[in-house]
């Protein structure tokens, strides 16, 4: 794959097939020099030598900025193909599926295709074959150079469009309850959005406000489940891998936890967190700071007259980062509950000042 500043060109080798028939061409041949007077071994092998190469297609594809096409050549012994498409029709680039069974087993191969604004799909090739990961590297190289989007049939483009799909349906439930979430609000002069975001095939409603940002560090605080106590000693030896696979699941990007590689659990917490919170911070000494008094007060009123028990799964979580605030609960929200979110999250806010 090659690619320029106006150009990406992309090509295949049908080098499995080219592999075959030279097999079959070199079995031909010992055939002729070892069995002087049997003609159909090396007549039948000779001819499917041939005809893999005679049918094997190189595949050259291109994005050209500077004409706005997508060429796509495909070239063999017997036959020649072009086919252009003005990149302003395509719409997405999609890796297809296709899956086969038989008495050995199942199997699955792949093909990538166009879609265009009138709705054609137009592959590449026209046979499906094996390969996933490098066409999936393909689609994205694409993709990232038209400026589209796109399906993926793969197992994991289903599974992401599915999330999406729940997403986008979990949000217009919410915005049903509490109104247009683009919206800004500002409680006690601190401001503040609400979103709500899929955890599978659960929603997840995150409160943020960019009125406080910690620079170059993070803190993440996870509510406990009530009754666990402190449990130091098994937090320090599982706190990393939990807190990391937590903050994963929530979709929280790299850049909102820088120094998550040596970041730790942060012990002993204030005294009214203590029973109901862990944390996880990126600068301890800072985290401490954040976690001053006024702060830990919110929290802790919160956690009590929320407490995470077997029964309840509207567990929350804060994390304090580089670009804001963010509180996240399981669930749907309602008027009530995001009111009372914006209180707490206001106090949070306040408490810091503008940074530390």
């Amino acid at each position: 794959m090659n690619s320029q500043e106006n150009t990406l060109t992309i090509k295949e080798y049908p080098w499995i097939e080219w592999l075959f028939g030279l097999i079959l061409i070199s079995i031909c041949a010992s055939s002729v020099a070892n069995l002087r007077d049997q003609w159909v071994v090396p007549l039948v092998t000779g001819g499917l030598g041939i005809l893999f190469f005679a049918l094997s297609t190189i595949l050259i594809v291109q994005a050209d900025r500077t004409t706005g096409l997508l060429t796509i050549r495909r070239i063999s012994l017997l036959k020649r193909s072009l086919q252009e498409i003005p990149l302003s029709s395509i719409t997405a680039v999609q890796l297809e599926t296709h899956h086969s069974h038989s008495s050995d087993g199942s199997s699955t191969t792949y093909r990538i295709v166009v879609v265009t604004k009138e709705n054609r799909t137009i592959p590449f090739r026209n046979s499906y074959s094996s390969g996933r990961l490098g066409k999936e590297a393909r689609v994205k190289k694409l993709r990232d150079f038209l400026g589209v989007g796109g399906m993926d049939f793969s197992l994991g483009g289903l599974l992401q469009n599915a999330n999406a799909q729940a997403q986008q349906q979990f949000q217009q439930e919410q915005e049903s309850i509490t109104g247009n979430q683009a919206e800004e609000h500002i409680t006690d002069d601190v401001h503040w959005k609400l979103t709500t975001r899929a955890m599978g095939a659960s929603p997840l409603t995150q409160w943020f406000s960019p009125d406080f940002k910690w620079e170059g560090n993070f803190l993440f605080l996870t509510q406990k489940m009530q009754g666990q106590g402190s449990q130091r000693g098994l937090m320090n030896m599982m706190g990393k891998m939990l807190f990391r696979t937590t903050l994963s699941l929530y979709g929280f990007p790299p850049d909102l936890t820088p120094g998550l590689e040596t970041a730790s659990v942060l012990t002993p917490l204030d005294a009214l967190l203590e029973p109901h919170f862990m944390a996880f911070t990126s600068e301890p000494a800072g985290a401490q700071r954040i976690l001053n008094p006024w702060a830990a007060r919110p929290l802790a009123d919160w956690a009590k007259s929320h407490p995470l028990t077997s029964n309840s799964a509207s567990q929350l979580s804060v994390l304090f980062s580089p670009q804001g605030i963010y509180i996240t609960t399981m669930g749907l929200a309602h008027a009530e509950f995001v009111e009372e979110l914006a209180g707490m999250g206001a106090q949070l806010v306040k408490t810091q000042g503008s940074s530390i």
